[in-house]
């Protein structure tokens, strides 16, 4: 409903232009002081007549009506404060009032991608009825290469009932006029953005601020990272990535989780080309990360992750394996023992305590069928001899809580190692007296001894102790072949009688004691 001041008179005029900056008039202000009265001419006693007037106005006053002084429209506007001076309020009551009228600037020359959400045509955003506004852009470049922007919209609009203007709410107003100032080209590029508002809903008052942050992204999250390569005295290279992950569209820590996942993936291939580039002459890093440590926000949707890879030997992918080699030799003889000590540890990166003592397992295996090579190599550079090494003993521990197999095993170039299948080690040791022929002796007087051959012989012994040591369940019969076979070779030959002989079987270690003695007269 217009506000018709009749029986008015200006007091004062004065108009205002209101400016973005130096160049952009988004308002035009009329400032009017008047003076008026209310008049009931008719009336004859009391006051209502009169008062009923004031109370209409009160009642249909609005922040935004028609502005009509003695029948001109002045445009629309507000009453800014009216004072009603004292009287006897029967017939007429005059009022001071200030008003204001708001025209529409001309925004002809705001132009250009900055300013490309606003539609300064739209009666639903009404700029000219702004009451305060300041604007604010902050830049910021990290010493990282990050970028950071920062713009902040303080923005009032005239409150009230606005009933001839198809328009929203003053709220509703500032929001529409900071989205529309938030189209600055920084906040298309991909980031994170984040979003603030503030309301006073007593005052109107609003202000919104939008943050983006520029990090290397890709896709939906952002990523940086960077690399530490570090050599020790023992040639050992180490390189880590150190990352950081941000989610850049809701849901932010899901998105950064499958950046994680995806990145994590790729850190070994920059880790390898760091340690391609920087150190020369190095052995490739293991394909699996050595240690790795995780900080995750879920709030703010960040993770960030440190990821360590090595070229030492020992380390594999879902174990880690360290070994010696010891090579002896024998007291009092020409032979050699070469033995492998190793330990082995599962790995798994998901810390599963069944997948790591399975990788240990599935390690012994594969590492034990090289134990024999990696020995005769150790032994023929060792010695310079290249003699075949035979199986002595092994011994393989394992710990399944512990997902660990540590493990020996044990080769000799002695000849009497492995013999036969099922056979460890012969011992054997003979002993031969031999026959003693005998004479008759004749002394003869003042001459000479005479002696005389009988072709008779005392006998001679030959003692033979043999010791078999087979392995773990061999049976008696095949200890019992292979004295045999021993016997036959080194029984005495020509005319020769077993004089004596004792065996002795020991079935819990496999080992057959044997002992025999011959006697004889003539070799053949």
């Amino acid at each position: 409903m217009p506000l018709d001041f009749s029986n008015a008179k200006i007091l004062t005029y004065s108009q205002r232009n209101e400016f973005w900056g130096e160049a952009f008039r988004y308002a035009s202000k009329k400032e009017l002081s008047i003076q008026g009265c209310i008049y009931a001419l008719s009336n004859s006693e009391g006051v209502a007549p009169v008062w009923s007037g004031v109370e209409g106005w009160i009642q249909n006053a609005n922040d935004y009506d028609m502005i009509i002084l003695n029948g001109v429209n002045f445009g629309s506007g507000r009453l800014n404060s009216i004072n009603f001076k004292e009287g006897n309020d029967v017939r007429l009551k005059e009022y001071d009032a200030n008003l204001t009228v708001y025209n529409t600037g001309n925004l002809f020359n705001l132009t250009g991608e900055f300013y490309s959400g606003l539609n300064f045509n739209d009666p639903n955003n009404p700029i000219w009825l702004t009451d305060n506004f300041s604007e604010n852009f902050e830049y910021n470049i990290k010493e990282d290469g990050s970028f950071a922007a920062k713009q902040t919209v303080n923005v009032k609009f005239i409150s009230g009932k606005m009933v001839n203007l198809n328009v929203r709410s003053a709220i509703e107003m500032a929001q529409g006029l900071s989205s529309g100032l938030f189209q600055h080209p920084f906040f298309n590029l991909s980031g994170r953005k984040t979003y603030t508002e503030n309301y006073n809903l007593l005052t109107n008052e609003c202000s919104f601020t939008k943050n983006i942050e520029l990090d290397y992204p890709s896709g939906n999250y952002s990523v940086r990272f960077s690399h530490e390569c570090n050599t020790d005295q023992n040639g050992i290279t180490t390189v880590t990535e150190n990352g950081r992950i941000k989610g850049l569209v809701p849901d932010y820590f899901a998105h950064a989780e499958l950046g994680y996942d995806a990145q994590s993936a790729l850190a070994y291939g920059r880790c390898q080309e760091v340690n391609h580039h920087y150190v020369s002459g190095t052995h490739p890093l293991t394909t699996g990360h050595v240690t790795s440590s995780k900080k995750i926000n879920t709030i703010i949707g960040e993770i960030e992750y440190s990821l360590l890879f090595t070229n030492d030997p020992k380390f594999n992918v879902n174990y880690t394996w360290d070994y010696t080699a010891q090579l002896d030799r024998e007291p009092n003889s020409c032979f050699y023992k070469v033995s492998e000590q190793g330990h082995i540890q599962g790995r798994d990166n998901s810390c599963s305590n069944t997948e790591k003592d399975q990788n240990a397992l599935d390690a012994y295996d594969t590492i034990s069928v090289g134990i024999f090579d990696r020995l005769t190599d150790y032994y023929e550079s060792g010695t310079d001899l290249h003699n075949p090494l035979k199986f002595i003993a092994s011994t393989k521990r394992h710990n399944p809580y512990q997902g660990t197999v540590d493990y020996t095993s044990t080769y000799s170039d002695n000849l009497y190692y492995g013999v036969s299948p099922g056979i460890k080690k012969v011992d054997y040791e003979c002993e031969d007296t031999q026959p003693i022929r005998k004479y008759n002796k004749f002394g003869v007087i003042n001459a000479k001894e005479l002696v005389q051959d009988t072709n008779i012989y005392s006998p001679g012994n030959y003692n033979c102790t043999i010791r078999i040591f087979g392995e773990r369940g061999t049976s008696l019969g095949t200890l019992l072949n292979a004295v045999g076979t021993y016997i036959t070779g080194n029984r005495p030959t020509g005319i020769y009688y077993l004089d004596k002989s004792s065996i002795n079987y020991n079935p819990n270690e496999s080992v057959v004691n044997f002992n025999a003695t011959w006697q004889y007269f003539l070799r053949n």
